[in-house]
């Protein structure tokens, strides 16, 4: 099987999308309790996995 770039991994331009979104939300003075931000992040996450999971082909080198 073909071995992609660690660049080329749609989890870990994923990953940088969620950080870019919580250093935005910190500056916009978005403020959720601890119980909300667990359940966003376990929601997303999870979703997130299952579809890069359903589209990923390749290994990552």
């Amino acid at each position: 099987m073909k071995k992609k770039k660690w660049w080329q991994s749609k989890t870990l331009w994923a990953n940088v999308v969620a950080i870019i979104a919580v250093v935005i939300s910190s500056q916009r003075g978005i403020e959720l309790d601890a119980e909300a931000q667990a359940l966003i992040v376990t929601l997303i996450f999870g979703v997130m996995n299952i579809i890069l999971r359903i589209y990923t082909k390749q290994p990552v080198k």
